[in-house]
Formats: structure tokens, sequence, C-alpha cells
């Protein structure tokens, strides 16, 4: 009988290790989450299935996921002049298989300028709240009604940046290729929303200098915002997700998923990975600070902050009671201490580089947080 108990807590024991590492391991940001083929299946919706047929839009399909978790946030796409939606459609797949509902539709008139494809892209986040408390709707309860952006191509790209300009509640713009002539100072100057701007060197429809770096440069410098500018290719090149091996979609999703979704631990691959390959690009601006973002960049006890996590070489320990000496431990998932020592600041560094990369407990008094090193 002891023989049994020993054997039934060990495989507990492992089944909870087990657990306790997969979530960690789901919980990990990397360059291999932003691929062009996500982990969630995805279906459709269209007027035919009594999603609203908004007055300023037509041609209308929402892609999400079906096996995912909610609430979603979503992104609207427009595309650009005399484009139907069917040119931008891959983003749809794109990004619902990684688990964000997309809305692509198209303005009445294909020849409608950015102003018209603005009111494209409003129209539609109106239609996504309403499609939130549609009885009988898949997605009835599963939209964060918090969490919009807009994106568009070329003259779409321009009437996103228009769009937030106007709604301060969209949180994040993807300007592909984005058209839009004359920004100066202040074009944008009510646009509080996180803007990327794709656009390729060798574009001479929207040239960089004419187009995407002014407006890169019209976006207060208050607003996250990034100018990722491919190094040759054309007007289309920033086009579709699949384009420059896949490169397109990576930095767009890297994108929004830290600054729609607010997956903080993306902000190190979008810095650290996906903008910096010189291979690609003929030039990067960014004005954004991963150290800023606090959604799981801390994991706290309501006044203990630890971050960043996962971390490489150091964390930080902040908690504005800490004033005299507060002893701390690390330990292993087997409780074996590897470190110890005390806190004598109200922001305490911990150098924890010569730690193997894994998942440790970092035990502060009576609170215990879980750090996760990478390499």
């Amino acid at each position: 009988m002891k023989t049994k108990i020993t054997f039934i807590k060990k495989t507990l024991f492992l089944f909870t290790i087990a657990l306790f590492f997969n979530n960690t391991i789901y919980a990990q940001c990397s360059e291999d989450d932003l691929g062009l083929v996500g982990p969630y299946d995805y279906d459709t919706l269209t007027e035919s299935d009594g999603i609203r047929n908004g007055p300023d839009y037509r041609q209308a399909t929402v892609y999400y996921p079906t096996n995912a978790t909610g609430p979603y946030a979503s992104v609207v796409l427009v595309p650009g002049w005399t484009n139907s939606s069917s040119a931008i459609a891959s983003w749809g797949p794109f990004y619902a298989s990684h688990g964000i509902v997309a809305f692509i539709v198209n303005v009445n008139n294909s020849g409608d300028f950015p102003d018209k494809r603005a009111d494209a892209l409003l129209d539609a986040i109106e239609t996504l709240k309403q499609e939130n408390t549609r009885s009988g709707s898949p997605l009835r309860q599963k939209l964060d009604t918090s969490k919009f952006a807009v994106s568009g191509y070329s003259m779409g790209g321009g009437g996103a940046q228009i769009a937030a300009d106007r709604d301060s509640s969209i949180k994040a713009v993807v300007g592909l290729a984005p058209w839009l002539p004359n920004a100066n100072s202040g074009t944008f100057a009510d646009n509080v929303s996180a803007t990327l701007l794709i656009s390729a060197q060798g574009d001479g429809t929207a040239s960089p200098s004419a187009h995407a770096n002014r407006h890169y440069a019209s976006t207060p410098n208050s607003t996250e915002k990034a100018l990722f500018e491919l190094r040759g290719g054309s007007h289309s090149t920033p086009q579709l997700p699949q384009n420059v091996s896949g490169n397109v979609g990576k930095v767009a999703l890297a994108w929004l998923k830290v600054h729609l979704e607010e997956t903080a631990c993306f902000c190190s691959v979008l810095t650290d990975d996906v903008l910096v390959d010189s291979s690609i690009t003929n030039d990067v601006q960014t004005s954004f600070n991963c150290t800023s973002l606090s959604t799981d960049d801390f994991e706290t006890n309501n006044v203990t902050k630890i971050y960043p996590n996962p971390a490489s070489s150091e964390i930080f320990v902040k908690n504005s009671n800490f004033t005299n000496n507060v002893n701390y431990n690390i330990t292993n998932v087997s409780g074996q201490l590897l470190m110890s020592g005390n806190i004598t600041s109200s922001k305490q560094k911990i150098d924890i580089s010569s730690l193997a990369s894994s998942v440790y407990f970092l035990n502060i008094g009576d609170s215990t947080f879980k750090v996760v090193k990478t390499n």
C-alpha cells in the first residue's frame, strides 16, 4: 500500500510539473509564434449570416477564431484605390489563426479617397460592437469592445490613420504602403493610437519620402509609433502578410500583439527580432518603449512588481514599501535554494544571468513569484 501511495504521489507531482511547464511555455513569446499560420482554426461571417449591413462600407467578411479563448481583440481592414476587399483577403485567415478577429470591408465606391475609407473603418467597428450583442452570433459576448485596431493598404492605410485621428478609442493602426499626400506637422495631432507604418523603398505610387515618412513625422512623439521601410520592393510589397517571406505579416502581428492585445512579452520580440533584420529593411524608426508596458511585464501581489518577466539577465523588484532590508531567495521547482540576498531599496535589481533557462520561484517574505529565465 505504501508503494502504491508513493507512486500516486510521484505521478501527481510529475503531472503538476508538466502542466506548470506547459502553461509556462505557452505563455512565452517568440518569433516562432508569428508564422503565417497560427495555432487556431477559423470561420467566417458575412451579411448573409446576419451581421449588420453598414452604410459606409460593402463586401464585408468577418474572420474569427473558432477554438481560441475570448474575449477577442479585433482589427478592421480596408483595401486601396480601385481594389476590392479580396485584394487584402489573406489578412483575414492570418489574423484569425492567431486569435485576433479580422473584419475586411470595402468602400462603397472603389475610387473613394482616404477620408471615405476612414468612414468605412469606423462604421465597421460599430458593426463588430453590435455583433458582440447580436442574438445567435458565434461572437456574442466574445469580443473585447475596448480593443479595436484599424489597418489598410495604400489609400486604406491613409484612411486608417485618419480613423485613428478621429477616434481616440482605437488602440492601434497598421498602415500598409500608406497613401495620403501633403502630410505635415500636426496632420495626425490627435492620434494617440499606436501606429505602425510599413513601406517599401522602391514604391513609386506612395513613395516613403512623400507618404509614410511624413506620416510618421506628423504623428506625435508621445504616441507609440514605428516606421518599417522594406529594402527595394514596390507599392504592392507591404500589401499582404505573406510578402517578403512572411515578414510583412510578422511585423504587423507583433505590433498588434503588443499594442492591441497588450501581450507585452512580444515587445522584446518586436524590438530584438522582427524590426532589426537589415537584410530586408532600408530604414527603421521607432518611438515606443517596452518598459512602459505593464500587462504581462509584471507579476504582482498588489504592492510588489517583478519585471521584466521573462528575463534573460536581470529582474527588478519594485515596492515603495521596501525601505529596510528585506530578505529574498530564489529556488527551482524542486525547492532547491539557488540564490539569496537582501532587498535594500524600493527598486532592487537582481542578477539572474548565472541561472539556466528555466522556471524559478522568487520568495520575498510571505510572497512567492514565478520568474522565467530565458537565454
